[in-house]
């Protein structure tokens, strides 16, 4: 308390409406509605794996399943970390390019660590319910981060082709901006 004023009511301080300045923001409307629900499936079955594997209580050949965990494990961390980083303010901050290439790299990496460790797991696996359970979760988690990278892929291709068609337009940012919002216009 300054001068008689409480804290929280000085100029300057975090209010009970701003204690997280980069929550404030928060939009979805940096994801198209299919890109949103492949997000955060991407986060629902890579928690899901993770919670499985963690129910494994005994194996016989353990590398498998610890490969597996550090893959559901970093899996549901990046894609919470990505998911996060689209719905904030730190979209606008990072840039548009940025942000794609970042969730691309991270899409295509996890998508391949996460196939890889199912693969894994799968071979080694005593084949018990839980562990089938969560491989299940493994290749359909793994399946929807390789298709979100695909798809990432896609859009940039339809992009380049579409900057081609219009030889006399200055390729620069602005263009390929503009280009992505008449994409992501509903019709």
């Amino acid at each position: 308390m300054e001068n008689g004023v409480p804290f929280y009511d000085q100029p300057g301080a975090l209010s009970e409406t701003n204690k997280w300045p980069c929550m404030e923001q928060c939009t979805f409307k940096n994801l198209s509605s299919w890109r949103m629900s492949l997000k955060f499936s991407q986060v629902i079955l890579s928690f899901l794996a993770f919670v499985a594997e963690e129910a494994v209580k005994r194996c016989n050949s353990c590398a498998g399943l610890y490969i597996f965990e550090f893959a559901s494990c970093s899996a549901f961390i990046l894609s919470i970390s990505i998911l996060v980083l689209y719905c904030t303010a730190l979209y606008q901050k990072a840039g548009e390019d940025k942000v794609t290439c970042l969730d691309f790299f991270v899409s295509a990496t996890v998508g391949l660590l996460f196939l890889l460790a199912s693969i894994i797991f799968t071979v080694t696996a005593e084949k018990a319910l839980i562990e089938n359970t969560a491989t299940t979760f493994g290749y359909c988690a793994s399946t929807l981060f390789l298709v979100d990278a695909a798809q990432i892929i896609m859009k940039r291709i339809v992009e380049e082709k579409l900057l081609e068609t219009i030889p006399t337009v200055r390729r620069n940012r602005r263009v390929r901006r503009e280009i992505r919002m008449l994409n992501n216009q509903r019709v």
